[in-house]
C-alpha cells in the first residue's frame, strides 16, 4: 500500500516538472530568477542554480530551455537562448558542484 502511494506521488511530481507551475515553485524558492533584459541584444535574463529535481537538471541545457519557454509561455511565441554563461558558487553539502546558469533570451512574439 505505501509503495503504491509513493509511486503515484513520483508519478504525479514528475508529471510537474517542466510545467509552468514547476517554473513558478523555482521561482519562489529562489532557484529561478527572471529580469529584464539589460543589453539590446537580449530580452530576458534568467539566473537558473544547476539543482537537481525530479526531471529537472539544472546543469542540463535541455531542462533549461524547457523551463524558459515554460515561464514565457504567455510572453513569447518562441524564445531564443542568445548567451549562456555558468557561474560557479562553491560545492553543494553533497559536495557535487554548486553554480548558476545565466542565460539571455530573445522573445519572438
Amino acid at each position: 500500500m505505501r509503495f503504491g502511494f509513493v509511486a503515484v506521488m513520483v508519478a504525479g511530481l514528475a508529471g510537474c516538472a517542466g510545467s509552468e507551475m514547476h517554473a513558478t515553485v523555482m521561482e519562489r524558492s529562489g532557484d529561478v530568477h527572471v529580469f529584464e533584459a539589460d543589453r539590446p541584444d537580449h530580452d530576458y535574463k534568467f539566473y537558473i542554480k544547476n539543482v537537481a529535481d525530479i526531471g529537472f537538471d539544472g546543469d542540463n541545457a535541455a531542462d533549461r530551455k524547457v523551463l524558459i519557454d515554460k515561464y514565457l509561455a504567455g510572453e513569447c511565441r518562441s524564445t531564443k537562448i542568445v548567451q549562456e554563461t555558468y557561474l560557479s558558487l562553491g560545492k553543494w553539502a553533497t559536495e557535487s558542484p554548486k553554480g548558476q546558469w545565466i542565460v539571455r533570451v530573445r522573445c519572438e512574439r
